[in-house]
């Protein structure tokens, strides 16, 4: 597992406090607007910080498929601690949070499976 700033910051196995921390440096139109976890088989999650919140993407390798993530009442943005509580589901628990579901972005990516 690797945890990577857009800065290019690197953290290799980082545990939760880790993810905590530096997610939280995240702001919009910095060095540092967005971050990716990516596990060891390739599978990753990533976020963007926009003005008013921040979005959350996934994507599996295997198969190749590609998420975003919504609340199932509808929206794409969330809080600061809703992204960590998700990456940090995503690296070291089974299920994802209960305040999102994953949307399929593959037509829009062009990804046939």
């Amino acid at each position: 597992m690797e945890f990577e700033l857009e800065d290019g910051l690197v953290f290799p196995r980082p545990n939760a406090a880790t993810l905590d921390a530096q997610l939280r440096v995240l702001a919009p139109n910095s060095a540092n607007s967005f971050a990716i976890l990516t596990l060891s088989d390739g599978d990753f999650i990533q976020t963007a910080c926009e003005s008013n919140g921040y979005v959350i993407e996934r994507r599996s390798q295997s198969p190749v498929h590609h998420f975003r993530a919504v609340r199932p009442a509808g929206g794409t943005l969330f809080t600061i601690d809703e992204v960590i509580a998700t990456f940090v589901a995503f690296g070291y628990e089974p299920a994802h949070p209960p305040f999102l579901v994953w949307e399929s972005m593959d037509d829009e990516l062009g990804i046939i499976s």
